[in-house]
């Protein structure tokens, strides 16, 4: 980039500034939680600093919790707190609804820290276009260190291992989902400085429906007899994502 700006620009070339056509990086600067990968058009930004009010809680076993924590975040002052169960289904997740935009490619962005080991962790779209209803289920399998989609057959598919990721409250990974309702297949997966193709693969249907939703969903799923921690943070939706 040049220093400065050319005489005939808008401004004169300075000392100090430079010229700036992106305005995807001009929103980052001013604060945006965008900042991790700027493709699609926004739909939901969400970074808790409002608390929990536009989101539903699920919880399975002993001392599950979802709170919001001012003790760990990726930005600003809070993020959420998932507390697995320690029996039963050992689980905590949110979600949240909203109304299905035109039909284009979706994408799921959400930031996330662990305190300790977990079994997995689960991001979910799912969309109902008033004449089906499919979801889109990406795993990360923590403890056999491998991602996974859920395919037609509503089976789990390995498309990467040995995905170890590191667990320090302070450090938050990124993760973004891409999935094409258009076709009720995938996209694409980003994680981290990872990226990986999963065009082509098919995503599971509920059947003929008239129902029109977009659901947004994120499982921490944890170990028996523990009260496994994750840290959620920064999950935005897009859609119109460049496929």
């Amino acid at each position: 980039m040049a220093h400065g700006t050319p005489d005939w620009g808008l401004t004169a070339g300075t000392v100090t500034t430079y010229q700036l056509s992106d305005l995807a990086e001009l929103a980052a600067r001013l604060g945006s939680i965008v900042t991790y990968d700027r493709r699609g058009e926004v739909l939901l930004l969400e970074n808790f600093e409002d608390g929990l009010i536009r989101w539903a809680s699920g919880l399975s076993g002993a001392d599950a919790a979802v709170d919001l924590s001012s003790i760990h975040s990726r930005f600003g002052a809070f993020a959420t707190r998932l507390v697995a169960g320690s029996d039963d289904e050992c689980y905590a997740g949110i979600s949240t609804l909203m109304a299905f935009p035109a039909v284009s490619a979706l994408g799921l962005e959400c930031s996330f820290s662990l305190e300790g080991e977990i079994e997995a962790l689960l991001c979910e779209i799912e969309a109902g276009n008033g004449v089906e209803e499919r979801r889109y289920r990406l795993q990360w399998d923590a403890l056999n260190s491998r991602l996974q989609y859920q395919d037609v057959g509503w089976g789990l598919v390995t498309f990467a291992s040995g995905v170890n990721l590191y667990a320090d409250p302070l450090l938050f990974h990124t993760l973004k989902l891409v999935v094409r309702p258009d076709l009720g297949q995938y996209a694409r997966l980003i994680l981290n400085a990872g990226a990986f193709d999963l065009s082509g693969k098919g995503a599971p249907s509920f059947g003929p429906s008239t129902d029109v939703y977009l659901r947004a969903h994120i499982r921490l799923v944890g170990r028996a007899g523990y009260n496994d921690i994750v840290y959620v943070d920064d999950v935005i939706l897009t859609h119109n994502e460049p496929v």
